[in-house]
């Protein structure tokens, strides 16, 4: 068996390898869907005869040039938003930390507390 693995070329580029690879990582992640949906278009473009592929993404580039400035609000919208999220994680973060070490210090103190009665008895 050790010889299989030590003949087996690992240099080549294993396309099941990278598969399996993403459905557990997209598994692991919770993003399951969204790589069944990727993994069916990837399919249904890689079926396309190329007249069809070249119509297609000539299509999505023209209304891409288009509609420039829909884009351009969407990607402002989207920081605005991710600033907002960064600010509400950090601040639910800071509330957790101290919560923890309220805790923390409380135990300590029972603890200490149980330290010093079983010491003077």
């Amino acid at each position: 068996m050790e010889e299989e693995e030590k003949n087996r070329d690992t240099s080549g580029y294993n396309i099941n390898r990278m598969c399996s690879d993403v459905l557990t990582s997209a598994t692991n992640k919770g993003r399951t869907t969204e790589a069944f949906i990727g993994l069916i278009f990837l399919v249904v473009v890689l079926r396309l005869p190329p007249n069809d592929l070249a119509f297609i993404v000539k299509r999505i580039l023209d209304i891409l040039e288009n509609t420039g400035i829909f884009a351009y609000t969407l990607l402002i919208l989207s920081h605005i938003f991710y600033i907002i999220l960064i600010r509400f994680a950090s601040k639910m973060q800071n509330e957790e930390i101290k919560r923890l070490s309220n805790e923390r210090n409380r135990l300590q103190e029972m603890l200490d507390k149980d330290i010093t009665q079983s010491s003077e008895a």
